[in-house]
């Protein structure tokens, strides 16, 4: 079995992390869990099946794989 398979589906966390970034350059300042909020809700009526928890959880793990230090405090 590939690694890739048994891992959750990051695809979307690049469209999130952007969201988050974009808001702030227009010098919005959104909490994060009002961005994984608005952000689950896109991609699950897209089909996705992110609940706040997991999306904490995908954050975590590609802010360690990406060394994207940034992405602290994403749980907040």
């Amino acid at each position: 079995m590939e690694a890739t398979a048994a891992a959750g589906d990051l695809t979307g966390m690049p469209d999130l992390i952007t969201l988050a970034y974009l808001a702030r350059t227009e010098g919005r300042r959104l909490s994060p869990r009002w961005v994984r909020q608005v952000y689950g809700r896109h991609a699950n009526k897209l089909g996705a099946q992110w609940s706040d928890a997991g999306l904490v959880r995908a954050l975590t793990a590609f802010a360690d794989a990406t060394g994207l230090h940034p992405l602290r405090g994403a749980d907040q």
